[in-house]
């Protein structure tokens, strides 16, 4: 089990999609929403504790995903698995009303919802196809 979850496949999906994740989220809250205005504590340690965020997310997805044995149709078993991390990632977060805004409104979180949700859902986009690109090139170099 462990070899099959830790492999070279496992790692590139990770990073790729954490990083992605990540950047997205960067642009959305820090060039789209001003966001990071808002922020109450060093900026340096939010985006230490967003880094390890993305990673942890990005290692649940690429995780699971590995687990599945997936043989077909990766992108779209990807895509759901990364709509369904973005719904619980959100649910979370507002479960613990961690926000940016203290003036939290149905508008504001049906934005933010949608934008979690469709955030996760390129990180599964990209993991689906990455996941594929990488198992195509391991069969060709085992041969």
């Amino acid at each position: 089990m462990r070899a099959k979850i830790f492999n070279k496949t496992f790692f590139y999906t990770w990073i790729i999609i954490s990083v992605l994740m990540f950047s997205m989220s960067y642009l959305w809250h820090g060039l789209v929403l001003n966001d990071f205005l808002k922020i109450q504590y060093p900026f340096n340690i939010f985006i230490s504790l967003a880094v390890v965020v993305y990673m942890s997310i990005g290692a649940v997805m690429a995780s699971v995903f590995s687990i599945m044995e997936v043989e077909q149709s990766h992108v779209l078993k990807s895509m759901c698995l990364g709509l369904a991390i973005g719904f619980l990632v959100y649910s979370i977060v507002m479960l613990f009303g961690i926000s940016y805004r203290t003036d939290i409104d149905f508008t504001y979180v049906a934005i933010d919802f949608t934008w979690q949700i469709f955030e996760q859902g390129v990180g599964g986009i990209v993991l689906g196809l990455v996941y594929k690109q990488v198992k195509i090139l391991e069969e060709r170099w085992a041969q």
